[in-house]
């Protein structure tokens, strides 16, 4: 508790000093400050392309399960065969069972492993996408809207609603596509 405290606190002097550092620079400029805040969570919620990349993750990891419960569904076949057959088998015969069921579940194993990493890499390639778009329309909104800062809103202990700009950043992101 005391680092997640102490983090905000910093955050919240950085914040400070950065705005104390740059008001005075655009009230020199004659230029009232404009200050924005983003909701993040709102804009990667109503961003079409965010809902288009998540249903496609969606669509990759339902293939890859599907092959999974496959392998699975052939193993757990494979054993309760083994259960119920398996004293009349000859050595042989399970030995090839014993064997077989031991590289199953290797397969299983890593396929569930590569599927995992690959899932993962997705995910974070998407996300760094979808960042970078959105990050790009603030800032162009920003610019073009005369805003000196624009704030996260996670990132903000108290704002008035006045300057929330994400459903403007929606809008931005909606027009792009």
């Amino acid at each position: 508790m005391r680092v997640r405290k102490a983090g905000f606190l910093a955050a919240c002097l950085v914040a400070g000093l950065f705005a104390v550092a740059f008001v005075p620079r655009c009230e020199a400029q004659g230029a009232p400050l404009r200050i924005g805040i983003v909701d993040s969570k709102k804009i990667a919620d109503n961003f079409p392309a965010a809902l288009a990349a998540e249903q496609e993750l969606q669509k990759q990891i339902s293939a890859r399960e599907a092959v999974l419960k496959e392998k699975a569904d052939e193993l757990k076949a494979l054993q309760e065969e083994q259960e119920s057959k398996g004293e009349l088998w000859s050595e042989e015969k399970k030995k090839e069972v014993a064997d077989r069921t031991y590289q199953l579940r290797l397969e299983l194993k890593l396929e569930s492993e590569k599927a995992n990493k690959e899932m993962a890499e997705m995910k974070r390639d998407m996300l760094r996408d979808l960042t970078m778009q959105i990050v790009g329309a603030v800032e162009a909104y920003a610019r073009r809207e005369g805003y000196a800062i624009v704030f996260q809103k996670s990132d903000v202990v108290f704002y008035d609603e006045s300057v929330d700009i994400s459903d403007a950043i929606i809008a931005e992101l909606t027009k792009q596509k």
